[in-house]
């Protein structure tokens, strides 16, 4: 045996150990070899009496079989590798069953997504039609949204159902100039065939949008229209379900019936109706809260929006700091995009978002130094990009400000109340 080898130190060191009758033990921590008796040092000693004899007790208990661990666990150990194979199981999609021989069987299965809708089909009594024909009179479609609307569908709020019908006959009663210059005529209508469906509704909201009335009006024939082409068309609504309406009317030549709603005329439609400030009231099980989920109205609470365009316009930069949510709303809306896009009232202080209470400025004194000082209160207001949409069931009334308190000392601010509906529904 060579001197310098590894082997050859080993036995000399081993045998000088037996020369000078030095006894090792085994390291009941570490398994090392040590001259004391138990431990290499005071830090294997430590290691082996906490774990044998900890000095503080596990406080918490296992999620999963209630067993103590420690503080910094949610789970024991078993329960760690019981959990991390059934997520690995369930990453696999990994499908069990019991075969016909009772024995248990299980397979990676792809997952499926079935998709289904809500289908609306109506029916009318007296001998009615399933689906009109484009010759039909306009008269005819005009009788059976207005039983629609008294049969009142899961997908129409009372409200809106109440304001189709006065607005259907309004409009069935309207009488526009048609034909060319040499045959104009005025016709009602009512009269006309289905076919002229579209050139009678754009002619209907034009009057009503060029009129003096409230200032929502044009508003609420316009989605009155929109309440129309819903139903003589193909329509499908993909918010949160996936739903339809069978068509009144058979298919015609083009699909869409109501031709005059484009960006062209939305954009008209907004220059037109300016920007209407509307003072609205959080109805029962609502609430507008922050994009952070922070509530700041409850039900009850009133509060001034604006209402800066066509309520059927989107832009790209659109954005949504402060929501409007219900809870007890309709599963299935026909309206859930009648909400005018604009800016809540607010600004913000140290504690947050402050809502400006419509109180303080509806019913202040009538002197100078008020108006002087709310033209700085409203106009900072106004100015303040919220981003917010308002639903139209949640506006009471229109603001008609003095033109931003510049007007004459007489002026006052003018409040309109919206329309009130007056329909009688069965019971």
């Amino acid at each position: 045996m060579k001197p310098n080898t590894p082997n050859a130190i080993n036995y000399l060191s081993h045998i000088a150990r037996l020369e000078n009758n030095v006894r090792l033990t085994i390291c009941l921590s570490c398994g090392k070899e040590t001259k004391n008796p138990k431990f290499c040092d005071r830090s294997c000693a430590a290691k082996f009496n906490n774990q044998k004899n900890p000095k503080r007790k596990p406080e918490h208990k296992c999620r999963g079989c209630g067993q103590p661990i420690t503080a910094n666990k949610q789970l024991c150990e078993t329960c760690t590798q019981k959990a991390r194979t059934v997520a690995e199981r369930k990453a696999q999609n990994i499908r069990t069953w019991t075969g016909l021989s009772s024995e248990p069987m299980e397979r990676p299965i792809a997952p499926a997504y079935v998709s289904a809708e809500m289908v609306f089909n109506t029916s009318f009594g007296f001998g009615g039609r399933d689906q009109l024909d484009s010759v039909d009179k306009i008269d005819a479609l005009l009788d059976r949204l207005t039983a629609i609307c008294f049969a009142q569908p899961e997908y129409l709020r009372k409200l809106h159902a109440a304001r189709h019908i006065v607005l259907l006959n309004e409009f069935r009663n309207y009488r526009y100039e048609t034909g060319w210059r040499e045959t104009r005529e005025e016709v009602r209508a009512g009269d006309r065939p289905i076919d002229e469906l579209s050139s009678a509704l754009y002619s209907w909201v034009s009057h009503v949008l060029n009129s003096d009335g409230h200032p929502l009006m044009p508003s609420y024939v316009l989605d009155t229209t929109t309440f129309i082409q819903d139903h003589v068309q193909e329509s499908y609504r993909y918010r949160d379900d996936r739903w339809k309406i069978i068509p009144l009317v058979k298919p015609g030549k083009r699909g869409d019936r109501v031709r005059f709603i484009d960006s062209s005329f939305k954009r008209e439609f907004t220059q037109k109706t300016g920007n209407i400030i509307c003072l609205c009231k959080v109805p029962e099980g609502g609430r507008i809260v922050e994009s952070t989920g922070n509530v700041l109205l409850e039900a009850g609470n009133a509060f001034l929006s604006t209402a800066s365009r066509c309520h059927l316009s989107t832009g790209v930069s659109d954005h949504v700091l402060f929501a409007c949510k219900e809870d007890n709303g309709p599963k299935y809306d026909l309206h859930d995009d009648f909400a005018f896009y604009g800016s809540l009232f607010t600004h913000r202080v140290q504690s947050g978002i402050k809502i400006l209470n419509p109180a303080y400025v509806l019913n202040a004194p009538n002197t100078d130094e008020v108006r002087e000082s709310l033209s700085e209160i409203f106009s900072h207001f106004t100015f303040y990009p919220s981003g917010f949409e308002t639903p139209a069931h949640w506006i009471e009334a229109t603001v008609e400000m003095p033109s931003r308190f510049g007007s004459p000392s007489d002026s006052h601010i003018v409040v309109n109340p919206v329309p009130v509906w007056r329909v009688e529904f069965d019971s």
